[in-house]
C-alpha cells in the first residue's frame, strides 16, 4: 500500500509530482509529491522501509520534507496555516495519517519548518 487519498465529498483535490518532475535528481533532496485543496496542503514522502531501517528512513524523510518546504518558500510560494508534512511507510496495512512517532519530533518540525509532521498512508479530503 502506498499513499491513498479518500475524497468522499468529491472535492477538487490537486496532485503535484515533485520528485523527477518539479525537481530533478540534480536538485537538493526533496519529497515525492504534494496533495492539496482549498483547506489543506500536504507534502508527502513515500518510503519503502523494513522495520529495522525505519528510524533511518524517518530521519531521511524528515530531511527531504524540510528541504522541499525550504525550496518552495525560497521561490516565493506561501502556504496556508495548515501545512502538513507526511511520512508514508509502504506496507500491507493502511494507517490513517497521525502525528509523527513522538510529540517532541512533531513540535520541533512545526517550530523549525512551520508544518505539522505526520505519519501514515491515507488522508481524507
Amino acid at each position: 500500500m502506498h499513499f491513498t487519498v479518500t475524497n468522499p465529498l468529491q472535492k477538487e483535490v490537486h496532485f503535484l509530482a515533485i520528485d523527477k518532475c518539479v525537481l530533478t535528481d540534480s536538485d537538493k533532496t526533496h519529497c515525492d509529491c504534494a496533495i492539496f485543496d482549498n483547506s489543506q496542503f500536504l507534502f508527502v514522502e513515500i518510503s519503502d522501509s523494513k522495520k529495522l531501517h525505519r528510524n533511518a528512513k524517518r530521519k531521511k524523510a524528515k530531511a527531504q520534507l524540510s528541504q522541499t518546504i525550504t525550496h518552495f518558500r525560497e521561490n516565493g510560494i506561501n502556504f496556508p496555516d495548515n501545512l502538513n508534512a507526511v511520512i508514508c511507510f509502504v506496507g500491507k496495512k493502511v494507517f490513517p495519517v497521525r502525528l509523527a512517532s513522538t510529540d517532541q519530533a512533531s513540535l520541533a518540525f512545526l517550530i523549525e519548518w512551520g508544518a505539522v509532521l505526520l505519519e501514515g498512508n491515507e488522508r481524507k479530503f
